[in-house]
């Protein structure tokens, strides 16, 4: 997931991108409850070396994105959506 196409209208600008940390946790899409991180990385077999070129999007203090993996519940753009953040990441 490269792509990110985010409620604009359920964030509070600005938004902050930054290394994820240790204890950041997330509620990802379709999961019901919240997850850490790094049991996310970890499910998606993301490398021990690779992890720390993993990124975060945060709302205040609440994990939006785990850059190219998943969506925060809540924050996706639904089929309706006023404003739409459209956000990309190339790891190259």
């Amino acid at each position: 997931m490269n792509e990110a196409l985010l409620d604009a209208d359920r964030l509070s600008f600005p938004v902050v991108l930054r290394p994820w940390q240790a204890g950041d946790r997330m509620r990802p899409i379709g999961l019901g409850g919240s997850k850490l991180v790094s049991d996310i990385l970890t499910d998606a077999k993301v490398p021990v070396e690779r992890r720390s070129n993993s990124y975060v999007m945060l709302n205040g203090d609440e994990v939006v994105w785990l850059v190219g993996h998943r969506i925060a519940e809540g924050f996706q753009a639904g089929l309706d959506p006023g404003r739409v953040l459209r956000c990309s990441w190339s790891d190259e």
